[in-house]
């Protein structure tokens, strides 16, 4: 099999493994897990604002409970507004796909960036290996417990492998202006990135000399390849420079050195620098033995710095000692971080694969030859691979958004993003995408109690499947809990749907009131084990917008199953 057709057949691999892993997560797990919540922040205030003022969404978020730099997902801006804590690039990159499928749009996005990621990978790690060992071995960290979680995720971590590849792999194909502009994306995105980008570079540039008789410079660069290299790295690099300027004042001070904290309902400034500093044999042992560590979470990661150690041997000593030197400056980085987690290492996968690829190829007796830059035939089959790549990705894609497909507009239980819930005294608006709930803490503690929750199972008492808004007192000791629907569309035939799910047997009917515009338009008593009703409502409700919708539910013994469904 030729090469391009072996790359073709990885991506398809690869699409359909990846694709159907996700399909096979559906309703077991949110994809916002980690930070995803705070990039889909950004993509919602892009799309709905055009603007990086996250604050809009956060600040009553911050009121009413207490506020970490770990879980913190704001940065104060030096005009005084909240800002992003982390890069702002994936959203930018994925709202349209946010824009064209919703929320699920940035799960189709991660998938994408995925597989492009590591086919190459493979792509680098074939380089010096040969396409079989770094096919197994991009497979085999593929499937690492830490790497599948950013699959199905909205993982920045999933975007960095993706710009540190590119960048790589067109250093070592001589491709410098390319190289240089990722590189520049990838130290945006996440400046600790350097320690992966410039050893491995630097080995690249050693092993991979310039072609005979070309004019020569430095590292086996023409001056016209540094020149084009520069430039590249240049362009966003004055951007990210551009960008610290206008959001926080100086382009030296980026979103880390002003993370938001609240703590007593007090905002203050705890920059990320603050948290290295831990005991460094406490941080090792985390990061290689630790549950969130490689043992647990990437334990192919291990073997391929054996592998690393391996290509000392032979020809390809050189970028052995590049991918050596980025491993120790990944150690170097993070041992005395805080939240030693194996997960910062997925972008440091090129180099990875690499080593884990020459050890296949040596126990199954494989000796790989060093390769020349590609030649311009290669370099149109690359196109062909993209579009390759564009297919497969479409077809796995398009079963994703199938399995995620919005529900309707005209169903309340799918616009739980634009509402708010008042239990007792309390305010929130903080939609938590990762659990599809509304939740409020009270004052004094950090703890989530939901007020409201899109549920997409059954509702038990109801006895029928589909998203329901799920509306619950509970655990507040207050005597009602208020969500409200602003600006809902124009629609006509609306039909309340009701249930509850009884807490304990006995429990007392939930009284459930209706209101549209503040004025009363029902009020329905349920009983704890009474199965779903329907309820018809004014044919001219919700008509004429803008319109706001209130549910209150009364009574702390049961949990109500509300939507609203009305014709266009």
């Amino acid at each position: 099999m030729t090469s391009r057709r072996f790359a073709l057949a990885f991506v398809a691999v690869l699409g359909l493994a990846l694709g159907g892993w996700c399909i096979g997560q559906h309703g077991q797990s949110s994809f916002l897990h980690t930070d995803g919540l705070a990039y889909a922040t950004m993509n919602r205030a892009i799309a709905e604002h055009g603007d990086l003022d996250v604050g809009r969404y956060e600040k009553v978020r911050a009121r009413t409970r207490h506020v970490s730099h770990g879980i913190s997902s704001v940065a104060l801006g030096a005009d005084g507004r909240w800002r992003p804590k982390h890069s702002f690039l994936m959203p930018v990159a994925s709202t349209p796909f946010y824009l064209a499928f919703g929320v699920p749009g940035l799960l189709l996005f991660d998938v994408l960036a995925a597989i492009a990621a590591l086919a190459l990978v493979q792509r680098f790690a074939a380089r010096f290996a040969g396409d079989v060992p770094a096919a197994l071995a991009t497979l085999a960290l593929a499937t690492s417990p830490i790497v599948l979680e950013q699959v199905h995720g909205y993982s920045h971590d999933t975007l960095c492998t993706l710009l540190v590849a590119v960048a790589l792999v067109a250093t070592s194909e001589r491709r410098m202006a390319l190289a240089g502009l990722f590189a520049g994306l990838a130290l945006w995105a996440k400046p600790t990135l350097v320690g992966v980008l410039l050893p491995t570079t630097i080995a690249l540039l050693l092993v991979e000399r310039a072609p005979a008789g070309a004019a020569r410079s430095w590292l086996g660069l023409s001056s016209r390849a540094w020149a084009r290299g520069a430039i590249g790295l240049a362009v966003p690099t004055i951007a990210h420079a551009a960008s610290n300027t206008y959001l926080f004042g100086a382009p030296w001070i980026t979103s880390y050195d002003r993370v938001i904290a609240v703590r007593r309902g007090v905002v203050t400034i705890d920059p990320v620098s603050a948290h290295w500093g831990k005991p460094i044999g406490e941080t090792l042992e985390g990061l290689l033995l630790g549950q969130r560590g490689f043992a647990g979470q990437m334990p192919m990661a291990l073997a391929g710095v054996v592998g690393l150690l391996l290509l000392l041997r032979g020809r390809q000593r050189g970028v052995a000692l590049g991918g050596l030197a980025s491993t120790l400056a990944f150690l170097a980085i993070f041992c005395t971080y805080e939240w030693p987690l194996a997960r910062y290492a997925v972008p440091w996968l090129p180099v990875l694969a690499l080593g884990l690829a020459a050890l296949v190829g040596t126990l199954a007796g494989i000796v790989p030859s060093p390769e020349g830059p590609p030649a311009p035939d290669e370099r149109r089959e690359n196109r062909v691979i993209l579009v390759g790549l564009a297919v497969v990705v479409a077809l796995a894609g398009t079963s994703a958004v199938l399995a995620w497909a919005h529900e309707p507009a005209t169903r309340l239980s799918a616009r739980l993003a634009t509402a708010s819930a008042q239990v007792g005294d309390e305010t929130c608006s903080f939609f938590d995408l990762s659990n599809d709930h509304l939740a409020c803490t009270r004052r004094s503690d950090d703890r989530h109690r939901p007020a409201g929750r899109a549920g997409r199972g059954r509702c038990r008492a109801a006895g029928v499947l589909g998203p329901l808004v799920l509306i619950t007192p509970e655990g507040f000791r207050s005597p009602a809990t208020t969500v409200t629907w602003p600006d809902l569309p124009r629609g006509r035939s609306p039909h309340l749907l009701l249930a509850t799910e009884r807490r304990h047997p006995g429990a007392p009917p939930s009284v459930i009131e209706l209101r549209a515009n503040g004025r009363s338009i029902g009020t329905y008593s349920i009983a704890g084990d009474e199965r779903f009703r329907r309820e018809a409502l004014p044919d001219d409700l919700l008509a004429h917008p803008p319109t706001t919708l209130e549910i209150e539910v009364r009574g702390s013994s049961s949990t109500a199953c509300v939507d609203l469904r009305w014709a266009r």
